[in-house]
């Protein structure tokens, strides 16, 4: 229909033409109608030549929920935004300038490689903060410091036109944005430092790459994160961001140097083995003031940590699983129960069910986030770690003592065994 207002149409062609016309301009209203009502939306399509306006997200079904206008953002910063959570949104802004200098700074090959090296130790992927390595690295922090700055200048967004003074900061040559921005980093009364962090060690080769540099915020139902690669505004799914091809950096709110989640093999001196299959019968969530997510749907993972308490503290297992993914937000709004069942703690190739000791969490799981422990409410010395973008975002923290109270009442057919707080509650069974 490009050239379609140059037609000309005389006498009888005209009649068709009205005909064709109100055709076609129906056809329009429906596909629109279709198309923004967001029941589900798959890629956007160009047309040969055409040039999106939106940032692509990493699948197809990215928009199932109409999430608040934010289906089809245009700009990283408009991804990011978050008008429903503000105290969020306002951290959001923070690690939005943050990550504007650290795209900067990862242009310059000795700013790269010095972030690159802090974020291992001894081969152990790591959150350091930024203002820590700025401590570090005279020359580093003039440069992110002025970055910040400027990002802070040229914005409309926090902390300008909130916290007072602000134009005046920005053109004090000695003021510290870095520091500044790092005590505004809070959340439900929460203090957190800016980290940066990968989620695969990036291989040497890299280097010959221009860097990603993501927030660490879900932007869509594909649980995408927004930010730049090179200098180009993108969305990001876990499947690239895990690759290692290519340096990509996480900026979000963690705790400085935590380290990423160790592994504790199963003991090899097999005692006891529970031939019963366990199943996660039930699990709501109590609310949807406790649905810690800001897209579509919600991840919640499992853990679940074995120990010896005595006569010194020792972890023996550990069994990481999502057990519920893309949880629809009605269905917790509405406190739903979700089923599931998939075995979920063990059958007979798993060991010391019944003579050991075990902790359970359960948590939002956000694949971007760098690692929080989510300590035990019984034992000082237990803790397992989960991927969370802020410390709080747990759910249950459950069956923390000797297993013998519990599991053997779970047999093919028999009693079940619920658990309940504020936050959740769910139930186990036997098959």
């Amino acid at each position: 229909m490009k050239n379609f207002s140059n037609l000309r149409f005389f006498g009888k062609n005209l009649n068709r033409f009205v005909v064709l016309t109100l055709a076609l301009t129906f056809g329009v209203v429906v596909t629109t109608f279709l198309v923004s009502s967001c029941t589900k939306e798959g890629k956007p399509t160009l047309a040969e030549g055409e040039v999106l306006s939106t940032l692509v997200p990493s699948c197809d079904d990215y928009c199932s929920e109409c999430n608040s206008g934010h289906c089809d953002p245009k700009s990283v910063l408009e991804a990011v935004n978050t008008p429903d959570d503000q105290e969020n949104d306002r951290v959001n802004m923070i690690l939005y300038h943050y990550a504007k200098a650290v795209k900067e700074a990862a242009k310059n090959p000795t700013y790269r490689a010095y972030m690159l090296n802090a974020m291992t130790v001894n081969n152990q992927g790591i959150s350091p903060s930024l203002l820590t390595l700025a401590n570090g690295n005279t020359a580093f922090a003039t440069f992110l410091n002025d970055k910040i700055r400027s990002s802070v200048s040229a914005e409309t967004v926090y902390p300008k036109g909130v916290e007072p003074g602000i134009a005046t900061l920005v053109n004090d040559a000695n003021w510290d944005a870095n520091a500044y921005l790092k005590s505004k980093l809070t959340y439900k009364g929460q203090s957190y430092d800016p980290v940066i962090h990968y989620i695969a060690k990036p291989l040497a080769s890299s280097s010959s790459f221009d860097a990603t540099v993501l927030i660490a915020q879900e932007v869509n139902d594909c649980d995408d994160i927004a930010g730049w690669k090179g200098d180009t505004e993108v969305l990001v799914g876990q499947a690239e961001a895990s690759q290692n091809t290519r340096a990509v950096f996480i900026v979000g709110p963690g705790q400085d140097g935590s380290a990423s989640q160790g592994s504790v093999p199963p003991p090899t001196d097999v005692v006891t083995d529970r031939t019963t299959r366990i199943t996660m019968s039930s699990f709501v969530i109590n609310g949807e003031s406790y649905r810690y997510e800001n897209n579509g749907k919600s991840d919640i993972k499992g853990l679940l940590h074995g120990y010896t308490p005595s006569p010194s503290y020792m972890a023996t297992f550990d069994k990481s699983d999502v057990f519920f993914t893309r949880v629809k937000c009605k269905t917790i709004k509405n406190m739903t129960t979700v089923f599931n069942t998939d075995r979920i703690l063990g059958a007979a190739s798993d060991p010391t069910w019944d003579g050991g000791s075990w902790y359970m969490v359960f948590y939002e799981y956000d694949w971007y986030a760098s690692f929080w422990t989510i300590s035990a409410p019984c034992e000082s010395m237990i803790g397992v770690k989960g991927q969370m973008k802020f410390s709080n975002e747990w759910y249950c923290r459950e069956f923390c003592g000797p297993s013998t109270s519990y599991w053997s009442t779970l047999t093919p057919g028999g009693a079940t065994i619920s658990r309940s707080n504020e936050k959740c509650t769910f139930t186990l069974s036997g098959i």
